[in-house]
């Protein structure tokens, strides 16, 4: 976390606050059709990474590689829903 100053400090957190999901049910599905769309942009599996913004919950993607350690193209396609639904 950083400090007034802008220097990074250290807080400390209680044992509930530490186990608590960081990412609700609206940023998880934010996420899951942001990956979709990258993926569908550039036509294969991709590697991405987040951020969110402690102070805005903003979502923010930091980086994103295309994924080279799948086995076959067909295997990610055949396995890949066609949608995200919606658990109810």
């Amino acid at each position: 976390m950083y400090g007034e100053d802008g220097s990074t400090t250290t807080v400390d957190t209680d044992e509930t606050e530490r186990v608590r999901p960081v990412l609700g049910q609206g940023d998880i599905r934010t996420l899951a059709e942001r990956a979709v769309a990258v993926e569908e942009h550039y036509g294969c599996p991709m590697d991405l990474e987040w951020a969110k913004d402690g102070i805005t919950g903003q979502l923010f993607p930091s980086m994103s590689r295309r994924r080279t350690s799948m086995t076959t193209w067909r295997a990610w396609t055949t396995s890949r829903p066609n949608s995200i639904r919606d658990p109810g």
